[in-house]
C-alpha cells in the first residue's frame, strides 16, 4: 500500500521526515536520538554480561524466531555494521514519528498513532526539552547541574524505551 500512503505527497519531503537530525537545528529530536542509542547499548550490554537469565533469553528467542529455536539463548554475537543498521532505522522511525507528529508539519500522511504512543511520544518530548534546557544552561553550576543532566538523561532512556516499545 506504499503507492496509495504516498500518493500526491513529494518522495524528497518525505524522505526528509527520517533524517538524523543536526544538534544545532533539532536539539530535542537529537537527543532522543542519543538516548536511543544508550537504550541499545545498554541492552546489548545486559544479555553480554548474563544480566539476562539463560531461561528469559530462550524466551525472548521464542517471541523472535521460529519455534526451533527455543532451545538456544538470545543471539547477541551480531557484527558491529549490523547494530549500527538496526539502530539507524530506529531512529529514522524516532525521526519520523517526532516529526510527523508536529503540528506545524508540511507532508500530511494519513496514518495515526495510538493513545499510547501518544502519550509516550509526549513524554519523550517532555524529557528531552527538559534536558536540552538544562544542558543549555551555564557551566557555572558545576557539580549539581552534571548530576540533574544524568537523572535526567536516564529519565529520557527509560521514557524513549517506553516509546519504542509503544510502536512495536
Amino acid at each position: 500500500r506504499w503507492l496509495s500512503y504516498l500518493h500526491g505527497h513529494c518522495l524528497l519531503d518525505v524522505a526528509a521526515l527520517v533524517r538524523q537530525p543536526d544538534a544545532a537545528t533539532e536539539p530535542v529530536l537529537h537527543l532522543i536520538c542519543d538516548s536511543l542509542e544508550r537504550v541499545v547499548k545498554d541492552a546489548y550490554q545486559s544479555v553480554c554480561n548474563d544480566s539476562i537469565n539463560v531461561f528469559d533469553q530462550v524466551r525472548i528467542n521464542s517471541f523472535l524466531q521460529r519455534p526451533s529455536a527455543t532451545d538456544r539463548p538470545l543471539l547477541v554475537k551480531l557484527q558491529k555494521s549490523t547494530w549500527r543498521h538496526y539502530t539507524r532505522i530506529w531512529k529514522a522511525l524516532l525521526c519520523f514519528v517526532y516529526r510527523t507528529a508536529q503540528p506545524d508539519q508540511k507532508v500530511l500522511l494519513r496514518h495515526q498513532l495510538t493513545s499510547r504512543q501518544t502519550a509516550n511520544l509526549y513524554k519523550v518530548v517532555a524529557k528531552g526539552e527538559e534536558l536540552a534546557q538544562l544542558s543549555s544552561c551555564d557551566e557555572a553550576f558545576g557539580e549539581e547541574t552534571t548530576s540533574a543532566i544524568e537523572q535526567l538523561s536516564d529519565a529520557l532512556d527509560t521514557e524513549c524505551l517506553e516509546l519504542c516499545v509503544s510502536l512495536l
